[in-house]
């Protein structure tokens, strides 16, 4: 239900609900539950690319943090998912480094992971 409150936009609570499954898949991720986690932060992605189209600038940081969470768990599945990993860490990582022009100690851990992340050879092994 809480997703498609989220997808409708029909709640000031929108961000906190897609924030929340981006969230949860980074818990699900440390407890080593990764497929888990990769679902929920699957989940989180769309929605939170369905407020950034209705209004960007207020929701770009709830994006971020989505794909942020995805990239840190297809990094964990890199064996299985390497490319869409670096697809989705490129995305992530242009936008910490927009937002951090404007707020840069809003987004300093996450664009210090994502950099770290990118920088790494595109591949496993």
């Amino acid at each position: 239900m809480s997703e498609q409150v989220a997808t409708a936009g029909a709640a000031a609570d929108g961000p906190v609900l897609v924030w929340a499954p981006a969230h949860h898949g980074l818990r699900l991720s440390e407890a080593g539950r990764h497929t888990e986690a990769l679902d929920a932060t699957a989940r989180a992605v769309p929605l939170s690319r369905g407020l950034a189209a209705r209004h960007r600038a207020a929701h770009e940081d709830h994006l971020a943090f989505a794909l942020y969470a995805y990239a840190t768990t297809t990094r964990l599945l890199a064996d299985i998912r390497w490319e869409e990993a670096i697809d989705v860490i490129t995305e992530v990582a242009l936008l910490w480094r927009a937002i951090a022009e404007s707020e840069p100690g809003l987004v300093g851990p996450y664009l210090d992971a994502v950099t770290d992340t990118h920088a790494r050879p595109t591949g496993p092994g």
